[in-house]
């Protein structure tokens, strides 16, 4: 009796590969320093996964970022992670925009809001936790262009001290709107969903920052993680598939 052929496994689960189509910064921040920051010596990197070469500095004089597996811990101070200005991350130009990232806030940071991932001085985009309330913290983003800006937030949302995924997605279809998602599940019920009005500002002189907003009066407090920024509006199925690809690495 011939013998029957035996399907091929193949080793990707259907609709559990990451589309990296789109992404221009990555930062695993479990992956620890790819040069170590030496306190009033040399200053500190971490590598651009994307590789666009967007590579993150740690400031020698302020060197209180550090890893804290699996992420880099922020103290709601005076950390943060310093990217310089690139086209490739702008938001000038932009026809769409995403950021994710996993976070453990252990409060809603310095001034009761603390800056995820921040490129603004008047205009440009952040994100952002804000407002404790029992135990939880609320997700903020706002993308500001000349005319109204994109204010998107959900109050109360994201527990403290415990690991979340969130995103927030821009532009989607073409829409001056954004989306937030918690956990790779999208938000409905926003306490703000404003829709903005025209182009994108020149924000080509402005620093990325992560953990801090560019006025350094919004620092973050608590863990960070798997940073990625995509010059797509990314879908939720990718922003689902981002999620449960990376899960397992923070307990949940």
């Amino acid at each position: 009796m011939a013998r029957r052929k035996r399907k091929k496994r193949w080793p990707f689960t259907a609709g559990r590969i990451i589309d990296t189509v789109g992404l221009v910064a990555h930062y695993k921040l479990y992956a620890g320093f790819t040069t170590p920051v030496v306190a009033g010596v040399s200053n500190g990197s971490v590598f651009d996964y994307s590789l666009n070469g967007n590579v993150g500095v740690i400031d020698k004089d302020n060197a209180v970022t550090l890893p804290a597996y699996p992420g880099f811990s922020f103290d709601g101070a005076d950390s943060k992670i310093t990217v310089a200005a690139d086209p490739t991350i702008d938001g000038f130009g932009k026809t769409a925009l995403t950021i994710v990232a996993w976070i453990n806030p252990a409060s809603d940071g310095e001034n009761d809001e603390a800056s995820i991932v921040s490129k603004i001085s008047g205009i440009g985009y952040e994100f952002a936790v804000a407002g404790e309330v029992g135990g939880f913290v609320g997700m903020k983003a706002a993308f500001k262009p000349i005319g109204d800006n994109i204010n998107t937030k959900k109050d109360n949302i994201i527990p403290i001290n415990q690991w979340s995924h969130v995103a927030i997605v821009w532009f989607e279809g073409g829409i001056k709107k954004g989306k937030l998602y918690l956990n790779g599940v999208l938000l409905t019920g926003l306490s703000s969903d404003s829709t903005g009005t025209g182009n994108p500002g020149d924000d080509r002189a402005v620093d990325l920052l992560i953990g801090e907003q560019g006025d350094e009066i919004l620092a973050f407090d608590g863990l960070i993680d798997d940073v990625r920024i995509y010059e797509t509006a990314k879908p939720a199925a990718e922003i689902k598939s981002i999620c449960e690809t990376t899960r397992s690495r923070y307990g949940v």
